[in-house]
């Protein structure tokens, strides 16, 4: 009878789950189509054909390396930095290769012709310089070998500044081979043009170009792999889209209801629009340019799928998470508010190590989390208590109270106003976190050069100081920061970026002007999704950048400027009612949950203060800082610190039902 019974429920509760499954299906399916019209066609994909005509040209050739006849060649060594290293006769740490002599002071006459101290130096030259042309002129057979198995691969006429992009490496280096006198630094050029590498006289490094036409000499098996595994990648992006789409979709609604699943479906629809973008220019960047034969960005789906692979796996094990352990976030709260000073100390550390260990974009992103783990606890554990002293005390962060209370403090009285001790007690709290701080954002800025992560992290600072002490302040420190910015001025650095700024077709970097003149030719419509123009008529590409730094502007190339404004608008909005929805749940006075509201109030500011910076420096509203587009540029900085913040919010929204018990903590 009981079973009777329960029956009805059961089924009462399956037929609750349709809707869900039915928007769901419905938005997955929407995502797909969308990719399906407007992805590229996979055929159009030239680098096949160009591993093909590279295997069949070098099949039976024994010697695929072309290092023999130059002393001491190996296949870890290229030929360039065995020719500097034997003419320079020293090792290549202390050589300058672009001329060929020691940097060390006894040689200084070397490059200029004389002998200096090495004895037969001219005679080793000689040598140096006729292995290096015989090398050469066994490596231009190769190049030719590729061009003409070219020709049979390639039938449609389109297609032929591939050919032509070959011929003109080849004349080079026949040009340089077959010269009766040359020099070194022909020679040296030759070689590095030859092997597809870069030379940077700074630090005295090589560089390998993976986009260089050399690579189909190296490893023609590899470009034929990466040239398919991107074409089975695009057959099936639509329906990985749309099912991935689908699930989460359907996660968000039955977890946290409609409005959730509507925000996931917004937030999933703008991570498609670029990751579209990406594929486009995994297949199309650089066709028609003789300097790109080879796809600069052929490797960047793959990749930036790996990313979101990756990125997706914080909302859905978070929600996972609370659902099966959120009983247990309150003690684990608790310990990290008691320890707070520790754990941003910890942060920040870990923040300067990943700026000198991985680079910028690495130490960027840290700085960000840093910050916004900082601002999320101080404003869980300080923010109510200096909101209600504010209402009994209004001038209580004045400048002129404060300057008394530093004045009683340091005084031989035996007691403290309540101002002061208000005071004492934010200071011994937060002062030494709050300097050291600054400070790591200070050498992100002066010695790393990352102005974007740095403007970005004092805003989150400034909204922490106005939530915590009022309008007042925040304008000091607005002040500070907008001085501080003035002496950023007088850098080289940011003077460059200005004069980008405000004269792009004349600033001493070409970047922009390409940019501009893409703007130009794609308005009013923008050149459509799908069919992006990389590179003009004229053979110039837009920057390497574009995928990360660039990409409102690549939004206006494909959607048109008013397409790429509405993005904007969309992304602002979109921001800022999570951020309202992260305030509310922290005005609700949930005892340690408030840490996760006010840590993704401050991770969506972020991310809210990157799209406005990034937008205005493409617009050239502000200079560019080197920032991405959250959610939609190439690479994991560009994701992991909203995808964060929106993870933590929909926790924290799973969790609040049901944290009467966080209440107490």
């Amino acid at each position: 009878m009981q079973h009777r019974q329960d029956m009805p429920s059961r089924a009462t509760r399956g037929l609750a789950w349709l809707p869900a499954v039915l928007v769901a299906t419905v938005t997955g399916v929407l995502a797909g189509l969308a990719f399906w019209v407007f992805l590229p066609e996979a055929t159009e994909g030239r680098e096949r054909a160009l591993a093909q005509a590279a295997q069949k040209a070098l099949a039976g050739q024994a010697d695929r390396q072309g290092l023999q006849g130059i002393a001491g060649a190996s296949h870890s060594v290229s030929a360039a930095e065995q020719f500097c290293r034997q003419v320079s006769g020293v090792p290549l740490a202390q050589a300058d290769c672009r001329l060929g002599r020691p940097l060390r002071a006894g040689y200084e006459d070397l490059g200029s012709g004389r002998q200096g101290a090495i004895p037969n130096a001219s005679v080793a030259d000689a040598a140096a310089l006729a292995q290096a042309q015989a090398w050469l002129a066994r490596k231009s057979q190769a190049y030719a070998a590729v061009r003409d198995a070219l020709t049979e691969e390639l039938k449609e006429t389109e297609n032929s500044w591939l050919w032509a992009g070959i011929e003109q490496r080849l004349s080079r280096l026949l040009a340089v081979s077959q010269a009766p006198k040359t020099s070194y630094s022909e020679v040296f050029e030759a070689l590095l043009s030859a092997e597809g590498m870069r030379y940077d006289s700074s630090s005295g490094l090589f560089y390998s170009q993976r986009w260089d036409i050399a690579r189909l000499l190296e490893q023609p098996h590899e470009v034929r792999a990466r040239a398919e595994r991107l074409t089975f990648l695009l057959q099936w992006l639509p329906a990985g889209v749309g099912l991935t789409v689908a699930t989460l979709v359907l996660v968000f609604l039955l977890l946290l209801g409609g409005v959730a699943g509507f925000i996931t479906a917004v937030v999933s629809s703008i991570g498609a629009l670029g990751l579209l973008v990406v594929a486009d220019a995994s297949l199309r960047f650089g066709q028609g340019s003789p300097v790109y034969l080879l796809n600069p960005f052929s490797y960047a789906l793959e990749r930036q799928l790996q990313v979101f692979a990756g990125v997706l796996l914080l909302p859905i094990g978070g929600l996972l998470a609370a659902r099966l352990w959120g009983h247990r976030l309150g003690p684990v709260l608790q310990v990290m508010r008691r320890w707070q000073g520790l754990v941003v100390v910890i942060s920040l550390i870990a923040t300067t190590a990943l700026y000198g260990l991985l680079g910028p974009a690495a130490g960027s992103e840290a700085l960000k989390l840093s910050v916004c783990l900082f601002a999320g606890l101080t404003t869980a554990g300080y923010a109510r208590q200096t909101f209600l002293a504010r209402k009994v005390l209004p001038d209580l962060f004045s400048l002129r109270s404060l300057g008394a209370s530093l004045a009683e403090l340091f005084s031989s009285a035996s007691e403290s106003s309540a101002r002061a001790a208000i005071h004492a007690s934010l200071f011994r709290a937060y002062l030494g976190l709050l300097i050291l701080g600054l400070g790591t954002m200070a050498s992100a800025a002066l010695i790393f050069s990352d102005f974007g992560g740095t403007l970005v992290s004092a805003v989150v600072f400034t909204a922490l100081i106005f939530i915590l002490f009022g309008l007042r302040l925040a304008l000091v420190f607005l002040t500070v920061g907008g001085l501080t910015a003035g002496l950023a001025l007088l850098t080289d650095k940011v003077q460059g970026r200005v004069q980008l700024m405000l004269d792009p077709m004349t600033a001493s970097v070409s970047d922009f002007a390409r940019l501009v003149k893409f703007s130009e030719a794609a308005q009013p419509l923008g050149f459509g999704l799908g069919s992006v123009r990389w590179c003009s008529f004229e053979g110039a590409c837009l920057p390497i950048q574009a995928l990360s730094d660039y990409f409102p502007v690549l939004l206006s190339g494909a959607l048109g400027f008013y397409g790429a404004l509405a993005v904007f608008f969309i992304l602002v909005a979109l921001y800022i009612g999570l951020m309202a929805r992260a305030v509310l749940g922290l005005a609700s006075g949930l005892g340690a949950i408030s840490v996760v509201y006010a840590s993704a109030f401050f991770l969506l500011l972020a991310a809210l203060s990157q799209t406005v910076i990034t937008y205005f420096g493409n617009w050239r509203l502000a200079p560019l800082t080197g920032l991405g587009l959250p959610l939609m540029s190439m690479g994991w900085s560009s994701l992991l610190a909203v995808v964060l913040g929106l993870s933590l919010l929909a926790v924290a929204l799973r969790i609040t039902p049901s944290a009467e018990g966080l209440r107490r903590v």
